[in-house]
Parts: C-alpha cells; structure tokens; sequence
C-alpha cells in the first residue's frame, strides 16, 4: 500500500526531476575535492582536483564539466572532459600530462576506473533524468534515516550496470546509490552522500563515499570552496583546449 501510495504521488522521474532541480539549482559551480583511496583500513593513495560546472540553458545542448587533477605530481593537470545530455550523445575526454594528446573515452570504456579511483568513467557522468528508465519507488532504510528508494535502469547498452536503485531523502538530496549488475541481490558498488551545505539556491555535499564491494576497496572525496554562478569560459570545455 505505501508503495502504491508513493507511486501515485511521484512516479520514479517526477522523484529523480525534483532532486535534480535541488542539487543542480545554478548556471556554473567550481568546487574543489580531496580524494583518499583506501583498502580496508590502509590508505593507498590521495588525489587533489578541481571541478567547474555549466549547467546547458537550452533543452538540446550539453552539460558539461571539466575535472583537472592539482596532485600528486605524477597525475598533476591530467583532465578529464565531461559532456551529456538526456538524448544519450554523452561524450568524454581524456589528456594525460605526459602525452599531451587527448584521448576519447568510448561508450565501452566508461567502466574502467578514473585515476585508479572507486569511481569509473561512467560515475562521473552527470545524471540526466532520461537518460534512464525508472520502476517500483519505495521507502528503505538509508544513512540520513528513512529515504524515497528509486530504481533506475539506463538505457546505454553499454553501462556496466543492470539497475541503480536511488536513496533521497525528504528534501530529495541524494543519501545513497546502489550499483548493480550481474548479482540481482547484491551491489556491485554504493556510493554515499552526506553533510549537505546549502549553496546559493542547490545543494552540495561535503562529503562522498564510494565503496567497491568486488574488490573491497572505497574512495572518500571531501569537497570544499564552491563557488557558484561565477563565470567560466565555456572553450575551457572543449577537446580541443583540454591540454592547454
């Protein structure tokens, strides 16, 4: 019955618009992150970057965002290049310091993992609502408490995954995602959410935990120093000036 009830309120994409509308309320955002890559208790490495956002004004266009790694001094100004949009013409960009030379990430390659991190190619894509198709809506258990459960399925047959179930909570900000894939009944992958700051009219969280039950290994992100709405040169989107 509750089950029911939440369905007849908000369907899976109506829950996933609104969150969409919560955390992504602004034109540009910059923030920076601090990346601390773990296997169990032992740390094995750490990873600085900048983010920039622009969000697109016109329905056709794309998303974009660029991340740029600041340290350690063997990964430093590696880039990567994101663009995507709900018509599935996601596309992504690589440049290593050493080579210069930018390097296209295939629809098949989304999977491999960012800078040895917990998060793949494809995690970092932004989430565009149609980009997905949405089934049963739920209530479960989550870490803010008692959240809104969406299951998603994307429709990239590429994605190395079979189903996303979402956890949002009241005011629709992202608690958790469960990665799944060939094992229906366990997560390849969950990523947490937690410690929300409210940033002009979005929300963004201070911290984010991906942990990979496959290899028992997880990568935690500490974000600090957004900025939002202030200018960026959108040429610094392009492939064509990534290594520059």
């Amino acid at each position: 019955m509750l089950t029911a009830a939440l369905g007849a309120a908000d369907s899976g994409r109506d829950i996933a618009l609104k969150a969409q509308a919560v955390q992504f309320a602004f034109k540009t955002l910059k923030a920076s992150g601090e990346m601390t890559l773990t296997r169990g208790k032992e740390s094995t490495g750490q990873r600085s970057f900048t983010v920039e956002l622009i969000e697109a004004t016109a329905e056709t266009a794309h998303d974009k965002a660029r991340v740029t790694i600041t340290g350690p001094t063997a990964l430093k100004d590696t880039q990567l290049i994101s663009w995507s949009s709900g018509s599935g013409e996601d596309q992504q960009w690589l440049v290593t310091p050493r080579t210069q030379r930018v390097q296209r990430i295939a629809d098949r390659g989304r999977q491999a993992a960012f800078v040895s991190s917990d998060f793949s190619y494809e995690d970092i894509l932004k989430w565009q609502v149609d980009s997905y198709e949405y089934g049963a809506v739920s209530r479960g258990a989550c870490p803010a408490g008692t959240c809104t459960v969406v299951e998603a399925r994307p429709k990239n047959r590429y994605s190395s995954y079979t189903v996303l179930k979402v956890y949002y909570d009241d005011t629709f900000r992202i608690s958790k995602v469960e990665y799944f894939a060939s094992d229906p009944a366990k997560p390849r992958k969950t990523l947490e959410l937690g410690n929300y700051v409210k940033q002009g009219s979005s929300w963004q969280p201070s911290r984010s935990v991906m942990t990979n039950h496959e290899t028992e290994t997880s990568t935690q992100i500490v974000w600090s120093g957004y900025q939002i709405d202030t200018p960026i040169d959108e040429r610094i989107m392009s492939p064509a000036s990534i290594g520059r």
